[in-house]
């Protein structure tokens, strides 16, 4: 399984990650049905902060086990005695079109840059027992209906009836459209459509100047930076951005005209983004101007190579 791009996962708090883990929801499956794979790792309170790089799960598990589904990172904190703890996770749902023993190698974690791996999962895929004692038939010869006018008309009229009601209507507009009198003077032209790039960053310079951060809205702050250059990849590159997960967002960017810096630039602000909507974490006062110069910075620069006669489909 290969360790690809890994999620920085740095947290304003001083947390201490455990062994990661992962575990089936079912090792037996029939063939053609759909089990979970829970990805996860459990932090806990300790005097140094961590950084969490996952492994990037490409569409198989094992050359007979497809994954279905990726599931976004989700955040669950618990009480215990020592503390508040935070488990990290992400849902995988996998199946399998052959029976037999599936073995899926360990997951590559990295915790603050030390290689630490989950342990091997086997999966059985039994098939579906045949009932004996119901007997086989032969397939029924093919029955020729005899020819019925009625049958015709009961199928087909309503059909016909509506094709020539259909057709008598447009002769009407056609004959309506001939008598018609001179057209109207022509409308003036609208004004022209401000450009893409402009009114994005007008949008992002209200954020910045706003600072909702300053009232502890970080969520609020970053959710709105991330929309915004959703929003205008979707404009600018044709890509669907908005419902994308960022792996999911990363992996389409792949095949567009954006440069690797650019796509590196936008990356690190998606991901900051996601740490502070999905894992409460809270970044300080230069992480939240950076975010949006950065973001200013990166729609600056795609704009300038964006011409929309090549892009228009």
């Amino acid at each position: 399984m290969r360790m690809l791009a890994a999620i920085a996962c740095l947290f304003g708090g001083a947390l201490h990650a455990q062994q990661p883990s992962a575990k089936l929801d079912s090792s037996i499956m029939r063939i053609g049905e759909q089990v979970h794979l829970l990805l996860a790792v459990d932090l806990e309170s300790k005097s140094t902060p961590v950084a969490i790089g996952w492994p990037l799960v490409g569409e198989r598990l094992h050359p007979k086990v497809e994954v279905l589904h990726l599931g976004d990172l989700d955040s669950t904190y618990t009480e215990h005695e020592g503390g508040q703890h935070l488990r990290l996770s992400r849902s995988l749902t996998i199946t399998a079109f052959d029976t037999g023993y599936f073995a899926i190698a360990p997951f590559v974690f990295t915790v603050n840059g030390k290689t630490e791996e989950t342990a091997a999962l086997l999966l059985e895929v039994r098939g579906v027992p045949h009932d004996l004692e119901v007997s086989m038939h032969d397939l029924k010869p093919l029955h020729t209906l005899p020819f019925s006018l009625s049958f015709l008309v009961r199928e087909y009229g309503p059909w016909a009836l509506g094709g020539l009601v259909l057709m008598g209507l447009l002769l009407l507009l056609v004959k309506r459209l001939r008598t018609k009198g001179p057209a109207t003077a022509p409308q003036p032209a609208s004004e022209p459509e401000e450009p893409l790039h402009v009114r994005v960053l007008r949008d992002l310079r209200a954020v910045q100047q706003e600072r909702i951060w300053q009232q502890g809205q970080h969520k609020a702050h970053h959710s709105r930076v991330a929309d915004l250059l959703r929003g205008y990849i979707e404009a600018r590159y044709g890509i669907r951005a908005m419902e994308r997960t960022t792996d999911e967002l990363m992996s389409a960017l792949r095949l567009s005209a954006m440069d690797q810096p650019d796509r590196t630039s936008l990356e690190n602000m998606l991901r900051l983004a996601d740490l502070v909507k999905f894992a409460k974490a809270e970044p300080g006062a230069v992480e939240n101007e950076q975010l949006v110069a950065s973001a200013i910075q990166f729609v600056e620069r795609t704009s300038a190579s964006f011409h929309p006669q090549h892009h228009a489909r």
